[in-house]
């Protein structure tokens, strides 16, 4: 499994991977923009990890990997690493960025008498984190076995994770914001802040990623051994 995702890291990774994972986690400096943008060009570099920048027509990875002496499983297993890698490569910075913008840029606003985007943020961490393991549990349960049922079409499970994707990372940061208590409640530091539901929250989220992972590999590993590649 080592020796797989490095040759994940060294052949199937596209750069532009990275540069949709890292560059567009500066996005989150940004006043007024839901903190959780960065992660749709997460979703988006999908595209390049599955099909390469053209289509898979230069590396054609997958009918490679297929050949390759392992079994079918270990297939599915090295890509639902590096789609962990890509989601912890987004995260870490983007954690940076929102402190940034938490700490000095919003509060220059707020001094100069402007507005910024009531949302869960970097002082809802927890609850943001659970917002986010629990959409790419979604997301990637949709995706990896859908794409395995042929192993060469993504248009379909790149359109729907992307709505669904936009819906929840959005929807909910925003929506749970506009709750009349909601956003003291999951404040940390804040007199009303409930801890048992921030870090419940985030339990939930870390529960859910990891059972998706199970999930995921069992039915994608069960469409690769039917495709005739």
């Amino acid at each position: 499994m080592k020796n797989l995702f490095y040759k994940e890291l060294k052949l199937s990774i596209h750069p532009l991977c990275y540069v949709f994972v890292l560059m567009f986690t500066l996005m989150g400096l940004i006043p007024s923009y839901p903190p959780t943008v960065a992660y749709i060009y997460t979703i988006a570099s999908y595209t390049f990890l599955f099909l390469g920048a053209n289509k898979a027509q230069t590396t054609n990875d997958l009918f490679y990997t297929l050949n390759l002496p392992i079994q079918r499983k270990d297939v599915v297993k090295a890509r639902m690493m590096s789609l962990s890698f890509l989601q912890i490569l987004t995260t870490v910075p983007l954690i940076i960025c929102l402190f940034i913008r938490a700490a000095f840029i919003n509060k220059f606003i707020i001094l100069d008498g402007g507005e910024v985007l009531l949302s869960i943020d970097f002082y809802q961490l927890p609850v943001l984190l659970a917002i986010v393991l629990f959409t790419f549990s979604i997301i990637d349960l949709i995706f990896v076995p859908w794409f395995y049922k042929t192993g060469k079409s993504i248009i379909g499970p790149m359109l729907v994770s992307t709505l669904l994707g936009a819906l929840l990372l959005f929807g909910l940061p925003i929506g749970l914001a506009y709750i009349p208590g909601v956003l003291d409640m999951l404040t940390i530091g804040h007199e009303n802040a409930n801890y048992f539901i921030q870090f419940g929250a985030l339990a939930f989220g870390i529960f859910c990623y990891v059972a998706s992972r199970f999930i995921i590999t069992k039915s994608a590993t069960r469409n690769l051994e039917k495709l005739d590649y």
